[in-house]
């Protein structure tokens, strides 16, 4: 029997890297434009016209120690 050696041959095409790399995003974020700016409430809490006046004729006694 005759054996014919025949010796393995690499590839002929090896890999070759991706000919376009990866470049980064050319529109990057950009802040909002119009901020948002709290504005207080134009009419403030103005407290009660008639304060509490106590009571004239207290039923409750004096209770002294």
């Amino acid at each position: 029997m005759i054996f014919i050696y025949s010796p393995h041959t690499p590839h002929p095409t090896p890999h070759t890297p991706h000919p376009t790399p990866h470049t980064p995003h050319p529109t990057p974020h950009t802040p909002h434009p119009t901020p948002h700016t709290h504005t207080p409430h134009p009419t403030p809490h103005t407290p009660h016209p008639t304060p509490h006046t106590p009571l004239a004729n207290s039923c409750k006694p004096e209770i002294v120690h």
